[in-house]
């Protein structure tokens, strides 16, 4: 395999943890239902409140963030570019796949020292979506012609936008400007399931 690939067989498994999970294998594309999930709404990352759920999941894409830059040193030099681009998506990740849950939890329990901690960690986000922009597409330019970037430029922009607003909102509540987050009182759905969340 390493010579035709350049690197060994087991490296190029390490990224595909970033699309499945073990206790949700059947479950498609994880990493990809996070990186694109809306930062205050949560369509997907709600179902983090759900039991079968509970796994943790940023600590998940830490440990494939560790695996991939522990090894990214010995990267052959034509994989670089591709190794690098999956650290930069298990970067992101780790930050991203928690945060609207605890979000929601921060603003159910009145808690607004935990809101303040959060509305800190979105201009870290903000700067790790730009880095993963670039990187991917630095790939695509690699492999494809230019024309499609744009799906990729409005997939970005508006998660950009998005944790603008999500900010907005804090801040505003936080100041008294509103009395609540409404966005994130909306009840909790399971996806997966046909029962809605319970208190």
């Amino acid at each position: 395999m390493k010579a035709i690939t350049g690197d060994e067989f087991e490296k190029y498994l390490v990224p595909t943890r970033l699309l499945k999970m073990s206790w949700l294998s059947t479950r498609g594309d994880m990493g990809r239902a996070f990186l694109y999930d809306d930062p205050i709404f949560g369509v997907f990352s709600v179902n983090l409140l759900f039991e079968k759920f509970r796994g943790n999941i940023a600590a998940h894409f830490e440990k494939v963030y560790k695996e991939i830059k522990a090894f990214l040193p010995e990267v052959s030099k034509e994989n670089k570019t591709l190794f690098t681009y999956a650290l930069t998506l298990a970067d992101l990740l780790r930050l991203k796949s928690g945060f609207r849950k605890e979000l929601y939890l921060a603003h159910k329990a009145g808690s607004k020292d935990r809101l303040r901690k959060l509305l800190k960690v979105v201009p870290l986000l903000k700067k790790k979506y730009e880095a993963m922009c670039k990187a991917q597409r630095k790939i695509w330019l690699l492999e494809r012609k230019p024309e499609g970037l744009e799906a990729l430029d409005v997939r970005y922009g508006s998660q950009l936008k998005r944790l603008d607003v999500a900010a907005e909102r804090i801040k505003d509540y936080l100041s008294g400007k509103i009395k609540r987050i409404s966005e994130l009182e909306e009840t909790p759905r399971n996806i997966y399931s046909r029962t809605p969340y319970r208190n």
